[in-house]
Parts: structure tokens; sequence; C-alpha cells
């Protein structure tokens, strides 16, 4: 009596691939390879969207750049009592303040500097950060002005904004960064919220001049 345990089991037979199908596949990833290029295969299939790599100046554009563009300390653009500070919100009273002419509200130094392409030390604070990196930051006196930080003189920070709509690397370390100032009161309805602006072409690690 024949064990019917020990039946043949079926065999599944393999599906070859077509030598069609493998000149297709290879034929589309030339045509890719082509219309990418690869640098842009590299730089942007493989490692996703970032910084706007011209943004960032090193070596001989770094120099280049300090010697086209005035260096303007914090020392000079804090260095003066710009009214009273608003009261904090939340305890009833108003953010508004008086709004004052730029030859009283601004040293003669300091207002001199309006429209000028300069090169200044500090912290990045963004305001838009995302994976493509920072197009819009405030650039800080110092490490400590945060969010989460003493309340912030007007005259300690710059609203800085990437020039055509670039966007740059995001970074907690000391920064250089070089543009064009607006130096007068921005305000939003009756509220100051800047007197400094920066309209940025790069950034550069480290600094100018001693901080």
């Amino acid at each position: 009596m024949a064990d019917q345990s020990s039946a043949a089991t079926p065999t599944r037979k393999r599906r070859r691939i077509q030598p069609f199908e493998v000149l297709t596949i290879g034929a589309a990833i030339v045509a890719l390879w082509v219309m990418l290029g690869p640098s842009d295969w590299s730089a942007g299939l493989l490692s996703g969207p970032g910084p706007d790599t011209s943004t960032i100046a090193k070596g001989e554009r770094r120099a280049q750049l300090l010697a086209s563009h005035e260096r303007v300390s914090f020392n000079l653009l804090s260095g003066f009592s710009y009214g009273d500070l608003p009261p904090m919100p939340g305890l009833g009273a108003s953010m508004n303040t008086p709004p004052r002419s730029r030859e009283q509200a601004f040293p003669p130094d300091v207002l001199a500097l309006d429209g000028k392409a300069v090169a200044i030390n500090g912290f990045m604070l963004p305001l838009d950060a995302d994976e493509a990196g920072v197009g819009h930051f405030l650039l800080n006196a110092n490490r400590d002005l945060c969010y989460f930080g003493a309340p912030t003189r007007v005259n300690d920070f710059i609203v800085v904004k990437m020039r055509g709509d670039k966007r740059t690397v995001l970074t907690h370390l000391p920064i250089v960064v070089f543009g064009q100032i607006s130096v007068g009161e921005e305000r939003r309805g009756n509220r100051l919220s800047s007197i400094y602006r920066l309209d940025a072409e790069a950034i550069a690690a480290g600094t100018a001049y001693p901080m």
C-alpha cells in the first residue's frame, strides 16, 4: 500500500525576466540620468532639498565680501537708548509707542549706515525654518536673545530676509551676515516692530571682528 504522505509537492515555476524588460528598465534609468544630470541626481533625489549653497560664503568669496562691505558691530547699533521699551504684553498695557523722527531717534553715525552694504556678526533666530533652510530670521546681538530669554531691546536685533527669496542654512553658531541695511522705524499699525532690517545676500561662518 502506497504511503499517501509521500505524494510529491507540485513545484512552482520561476518567471524568467524577459530581455525586453531589462532593456526597458535600463532605458528609463538612462533617460532619467540624462534629464536630471549627475549633480542633480546626487544632490536632489538622493539627499533631498536643502539650502541654496550660493548663500553661504566661504574662502575667497568670504574674503571679497568682507573687503566690499563695511564691518558694523552691535556695539554701535545697540550703544544708545532707543526711547522706552513698550510694556510687556498680557499686563493690560498697550504695546503702542509714539513715532519718532529719524534724526531724533538715531545717533548720526547709526543713521549714516542706512542703505549701505554691511557685514554684521550675530546669532540667528529663525522665523521660517523648514527642510529647505531659512529665508527670514532675526540676527541677535548675542546668543541669549531668544523667545524664552529676557526682554529684548529693539536695537539689539536686525530683521533679516535673504535676497531673492533664497534660503540659507540654519545654525546656532556665530555668523556674519552680508547685505544692505535699512535704518528706521517699521510699524505694524501703531506698533513698533523693528528699527533695523537687512536685505541679505550671503552668510558666513564665524565672525568678521571680535565679538
